[in-house]
């Protein structure tokens, strides 16, 4: 990928996400847009291997993962359920448990296993 094309890729990223003056509240997918445009321009430079931007790039979407599951537990334990707001002692669930519930703990977005 050439330097232009990764720089239009940039504005892109910028238009859709708001990645500048990001805090520990930014979402996930705005977090993995800046993070994987930075390891794109890495592999460009050849300043990191295929097999390393390979390695890299799974390792972002893990943690976007789990930020995204921090976010979810977080809202839950900080919202209303079915309308009805509660103390988080009191809530029915925690967010862990509500995640796993909802999400089933993730399995179809593992990222380091192979397909058969």
């Amino acid at each position: 990928m050439t330097n232009n094309k990764i720089s239009k890729l940039k504005n892109i990223i910028h238009l859709y996400t708001n990645t500048e003056n990001m805090t520990n509240n930014k979402l996930a997918v705005d977090w993995l847009a800046k993070s994987y445009v930075d390891l794109l321009t890495k592999l460009n430079n050849e300043e990191i291997s295929l097999k390393e931007f390979e390695i890299q790039y799974i390792k972002l979407l893990e943690k976007a993962k789990e930020m995204e599951k921090e976010r979810i537990e977080t809202a839950y334990n900080k919202g209303t359920v079915h309308g009805i707001d509660y103390p988080e002692s009191t809530l029915p669930l925690t967010g862990e448990q509500y995640y796993y519930e909802t999400y089933g703990g993730g399995e179809q977005w593992n990222y380091t296993q192979k397909s058969n």
